[in-house]
This record gives C-alpha cells, structure tokens and sequence, in this order.
C-alpha cells in the first residue's frame, strides 16, 4: 500500500470489514480524499459526493495520481443525494463529513441514505456528538463548523440516543453505536420494510 495513505484501526473497524470487490459504495464529504484511497482498491465501484466542488477536485487529482479510475465524484449535498438513483448502493460511508451537521441536517441526511441503499446494505457514519462536555475541544473529532451557517450558528445538536432514533425513524436498523469521546461510528443497515 502507499505511504501517502494511512492504515490504522480507524479503517479496519470503520470500513475494510464492510467492504467487497463487487460493491458499489457511496463516501459523503471525503474530506482529503484519505478514506476514498484506503476504500476504492477494494471495491468495484466508489461514488464520492461533496457539495465543495476544491473537496471533489483535491480528491480526483489525489486518486488519478495514484492511478485510481473506478471513482466517480458527483458535486451534491449529503442531505440531498438526488444524482443518485433509489436502491443504488450496497455500502454507505461518512467520516468527516455527515456528523458536522445540526439535527434537521441528520434527518435529512439519513432519510436520503436509506433511499439510495439497497435493502440488506450497510451504513458506516461518524457523527459528532452535542451531548457530550469535551466537545468543543476535542480536536479532530470536534464540531468543525460551530460558526458556520449551515450549522445555523449552533453546535452539532444530537446525541447516540438520538441518532438512534432518527435512523429508525427513517428505515435503519442500527446494530452498533461506537463511541469515542464526543465522536461515535453509527452502524446500521437498511431494512427490506424501507424499500
């Protein structure tokens, strides 16, 4: 594997025991583009979606450099996944980007996960939670966008509990919460009752 790359157990736990050669998988706000290398090799194809079109760019140019092609990046929001087809996407994947966002953005973006997965597909997203203490200075995993306005000026307002409930709400059976700290991975998985 590259150097420029990082392995770690944030990736074996977060995403590579998730992962097969013949999915289809769907990375919301990649940041850097570090996960979508460590996630394309191992799958067929890789949708990244941003709504920063620099993020789309900076991610294309490092994956072209490293010779990676099954990448398609589509300019869009997470709460509003509509490129995408229905029951599209075997795999749904969000470190940075789906847990910076207030409560009426998790809603949103949940409803929209569950629409473009298939019925049995896995979703793997990392919030930042609001109830927790040592949020605000808790470095990576803290709230990134406290001031900015599409957080609508507030901290990220929802907790594990809450998250739980959303994710219900809209169709996901979530299997596990890990917590870190002010940060949790939210596992879950689409029922058939959702189609």
């Amino acid at each position: 594997m590259n150097d420029d790359i990082p392995t770690g157990h944030h990736f074996t736990v977060d995403a590579s025991r998730w992962l097969r050669p013949e999915m289809t998988v769907l990375e919301v706000e990649p940041g850097d583009g570090t996960w979508t290398l460590r996630i394309a090799p191992l799958v067929r194809t890789l949708i990244v979606v941003s709504a920063a079109g620099e993020i789309l760019q900076r991610t294309r140019d490092r994956c072209e450099a490293l010779g990676i092609r099954n990448v398609q990046y589509v300019l869009a929001s997470g709460g509003d996944l509509a490129p995408l087809p229905d029951q599209y996407v075997d795999l749904f994947f969000s470190r940075d980007g789906v847990g910076q966002s207030a409560l009426d953005h998790a809603v949103a973006g949940a409803a929209e996960i569950v629409r473009v997965l298939k019925p049995g597909a896995i979703c793997v997203s990392c919030h930042d939670l609001g109830d927790q203490p040592d949020q605000a200075d808790s470095g990576e995993s803290g709230n990134r966008y406290r001031d900015r306005a599409d957080t609508l000026g507030r901290p990220c307002d929802v907790s594990s509990e809450m998250l739980n409930r959303i994710y219900e709400h809209v169709g996901l059976r979530v299997f596990a919460v890990e917590q870190h700290g002010a940060c949790c991975t939210v596992l879950a998985t689409r029922t058939a009752e959702s189609a």
